[in-house]
């Protein structure tokens, strides 16, 4: 990988060229962004990743929790970002770099100077985007081997996905955010029955919930799905229901696939949502500027709905280890903003 202008030690520099994936990662980048199955099939073509930058700034992390390393293999040739893309997604790919840096003793034993360097000193040590390049190789060899590799069938290919899904989830995800966001629930939940409402919380990730096959099957059967798991239960106290609370932690700029499978499992009843009071419970691990650029998704999930009104977000920020809410003032905004209802 390597840019083609002049590199210098500055943040202008490292995020403001063409950028080009070389040799055998630039290879694994070809696999990952490959069309899957063609448009007609279904509605729409399948890949795993649609654009080269979406790896340029998911990859450093992935290499990052798995602490997988690699060097660059010189080459003439290679999937390319242009200009244009490198500078319009440069900030997402600096949070990821900052957050590397911040998080990475290896590299900085040193907190402060750790702090230092992703912020007073950011992009001045030109060994720090190699870090962020390094994790970024590792991270595509990550992806590739445990996606694609030798396979070729795009039904098994997309079988690996899930997998591999799954088990980031085990390893990173369950083990952060999930309590910190179960807690504010249950602040909420306690100062809404402090004012006699009755609460049910639903933890998605405990249901036996599918994804959606986009199959129409429930648009030809009277909106019901096809899948018989627990979402069937699940819709019908969300129709039964005056408020609704989303809850979710934000995974690489996202809510989490918990999450984002509840949403389109709605779809048999998408045109009878109904009217809520809705409010958001969201924690992250930077700050709350990513977490509004985060929320595409549960936006444009609540916009559906045939009435609704954002009564009020709640944003735990820069919770990167579990428990650390309770020592926020959200815990405390959280019950109150419950009892407010």
């Amino acid at each position: 990988m390597t840019f083609n202008n002049n590199t210098k030690s500055s943040e202008r520099d490292f995020f403001s060229g063409e950028y080009q994936f070389t040799g055998k990662h630039g290879e694994y980048v070809k696999q990952l962004t490959d069309t899957l199955v063609e448009k007609g099939t279904y509605e729409k073509e399948i890949k795993i990743f649609a654009f080269n930058h979406k790896i340029y700034t998911v990859a450093p992390m992935i290499g990052y929790l798995y602490k997988r390393k690699a060097a660059r293999e010189v080459s003439d040739h290679g999937p390319k970002i242009s200009e244009g893309q490198v500078i319009r997604y440069a900030d997402r790919a600096q949070e990821v770099m900052k957050l590397i840096l911040l998080l990475d003793n290896e590299y900085e034993p040193n907190e402060q100077k750790r702090i230092d360097k992703a912020f007073r000193y950011f992009c001045e040590d030109e060994n720090d985007f190699k870090l962020f390049e390094d994790y970024m190789r590792g991270g595509i060899e990550v992806l590739y081997e445990n996606i694609i590799s030798d396979e070729t069938d795009p039904f098994k290919i997309t079988e690996n996905l899930i997998d591999f899904m799954a088990e980031f989830q085990e390893m990173f995800n369950d083990r952060v955010g999930k309590d910190d966001i179960f807690n504010l629930c249950e602040q909420f939940k306690k100062g809404a029955e402090a004012k006699g409402h009755q609460v049910k919380i639903v933890r998605i990730m405990e249901q036996n919930i599918g994804f959606c096959r986009a199959c129409d099957g429930c648009m030809r059967n009277g909106g019901t799905c096809v899948l018989k798991d627990d979402m069937a239960e699940i819709l019908k106290m969300f129709q039964k229901a005056d408020v609704l609370v989303l809850a979710t932690p934000v995974y690489f700029y996202g809510i989490s696939a918990q999450m984002k499978t509840f949403i389109d499992r709605t779809y048999p009843i998408w045109q009878h949502l109904g009217k809520k009071e809705v409010y958001y419970i969201i924690s992250a691990g930077l700050g709350e500027d990513i977490i509004e650029r985060s929320l595409g998704d549960l936006n444009g999930f609540v916009e559906h709905l045939e009435e609704y009104k954002i009564a009020g977000k709640i944003y735990a920020a820069n919770v990167m280890d579990a428990g650390l809410v309770k020592n926020q003032s959200v815990f405390q905004k959280a019950y109150d903003m419950g009892y407010a209802i």
